[in-house]
């Protein structure tokens, strides 16, 4: 279910292609259908053939905004392409990419995904420079610093980016192609975006959010492109330069818990694997507190591993007794609230047969606002479950994102100043078992809690990894 979860905003890939100069826009193509569960907004290509630049971008899926005649026109040895979920209260035209600007230097195009933390900051600098801008978006504030640091490093690409990563505070990884002949990856200081990169048979190379991102186009994983390293891929070489000195790696923890796909495999980790070992310490935590279940049900498609591993641990019958329609629209956006959760009715339907009189475990990766997990509670003791309890992967969200997750506002958030109880009896079910922090780090298994220094947990804790986040409110509720 896509309603009431917290969203990425976008996914990237980029190519250098040898041989396949007259495929390019096909390939960018496949890599970005395998990234669209990373954004639904809108798509975008960008190539570079000799001198010239290339784009094709809209609203809508990657399937809706590319066919065989605009991709056959796409071709060229370097190709990025970009795809965005939506931003509430903007004119979505706006955010589509690749973004594309003329600099002083040279033409430009940038795929950007994450979230510019002081980007006020560095616009009101650059505008205090003379610069002036469009839009009120991140990536033309990348955009302009680059040129302001081409201008003052007389066209020197590594020391601009360097100037850039040195200047801008949040979570990013950003693909910039431009008309010299030139495609340049950087990753934030932190690491909080994911970014690998390897190579085709054919030697094409190729940077993604993703490993789906490579290995659909032929690509064997070879490395992630590290916290503060820049790439630079011309046409005959591939140089890697680290641009700021390692001080804190910040992992976003949601890559394994939900948004990746199960089969990546991010900074060494598999997401199928973590969501596994989640599942398992769920299972642990529910056999401790003492309950008891003969049925345990994911909420496809995000608790399906989850659920696979909770009942590997406790050895309650796992079954698919919610059923997905895959042929109804993204019901998030249905404009009351009340559609909004007769959407959910659309769907999933539960197999009553399986359910009725049963003792159930739903498992979900996260609960946002709770709307859709109510709904589906519901439906479950509607089909006469005897009990019902939720499971839950990620532990209790109660402060906001500012590192490009799409979160409400800690008010809207349902475990902000609420107990267990309190949030199992406001969804509907005789009890509700959070993972927790050190579980969830330990699962995903990048240190033992509580020597965690890879994962951003801010969400979680209230602890922010960035330098300037946005003032921060208190999980308070009025009694």
């Amino acid at each position: 279910m896509e309603i009431d979860k917290p969203r990425e905003h976008c996914g990237i890939i980029g190519i250098r292609t040898t041989k396949r100069i007259n495929d390019l826009g096909f390939l960018l193509y496949q890599g970005l259908l395998a990234l669209q569960h990373r954004g639904q907004s809108s798509a975008g290509i960008t190539i570079v053939n000799k001198k010239n630049m290339r784009t094709i971008s809209d609203l809508g899926f990657v399937k809706d905004v590319f066919d065989k005649t605009t991709l056959a026109s796409l071709k060229g040895k370097f190709g990025i392409g970009h795809v965005r979920y939506p931003t509430a209260g903007v004119d979505l035209t706006i955010g589509i990419q690749p973004f594309v600007m003329q600099t002083r230097m040279m033409k430009i195009a940038i795929a950007f995904n994450g979230t510019i933390a002081n980007y006020e900051q560095v616009r009101d600098f650059l505008m205090e420079e003379g610069y002036r801008f469009s839009h009120d978006t991140d990536t033309e504030v990348i955009g302009k610093l680059l040129d302001f640091g081409l201008e003052k490093e007389k066209g020197d690409m590594n020391k601009a980016c360097k100037l850039l990563i040195e200047n801008l505070d949040g979570a990013y990884s950003i693909l910039i192609t431009t008309s010299r002949g030139e495609m340049i990856a950087l990753r934030d200081p932190l690491g909080f975006k994911p970014m690998c990169y390897g190579k085709t048979r054919e030697g094409d190379f190729v940077i993604a959010s993703e490993t789906i991102g490579l290995t659909i186009v032929g690509a064997k994983p070879e490395g992630d492109v590290k916290p503060g390293e820049m790439l630079i891929v011309s046409e005959k070489s591939i140089k890697h330069k680290r641009l700021v000195k390692e001080e804190k790696i910040a992992h976003c923890m949601f890559e394994w818990v939900y948004f990746a796909r199960p089969d990546a495999v991010m900074d060494g980790v598999s997401a199928y694997e973590a969501r596994e070992k989640i599942g398992r310490a769920l299972g642990r935590l529910f056999k401790e507190r003492g309950y008891e279940a003969n049925l345990v049900v994911p909420i496809p498609d995000s608790g399906r591993i989850a659920a696979i591993g909770f009942s590997k641990e406790t050895k309650i019958e796992y079954s698919e007794a919610l059923i997905r329609n895959r042929y109804v629209g993204r019901t998030f956006i249905m404009p009351r609230q009340a559609a909004r959760e007769e959407a959910v009715k659309l769907k999933l339907n539960v197999m009553s047969n399986l359910v009725k009189g049963k003792k159930v475990v739903l498992v979900d990766d996260s609960i946002v606002r709770g709307t859709t997990s109510k709904g589906i509670i519901k439906m479950i003791r509607d089909a006469g479950a005897e009990k019902v309890y939720f499971a839950i992967s990620c532990p209790k969200l109660i402060h906001p994102c500012f590192m490009g997750t799409d979160f409400p506002t800690e008010r809207e958030l349902i475990a902000c100043g609420r107990t267990d109880e309190a949030i199992a009896e406001l969804v509907g079910v005789d009890a509700i078992i959070y993972n927790t922090v050190p579980l969830l780090v330990n699962s995903i298994g990048f240190d033992l809690w509580p020597d965690n220094n890879n994962l951003c947990l801010a969400c979680l804790t209230g602890n922010y990894s960035i330098k300037s986040p946005p003032s921060q409110g208190l999980c308070k509720r009025e009694s």
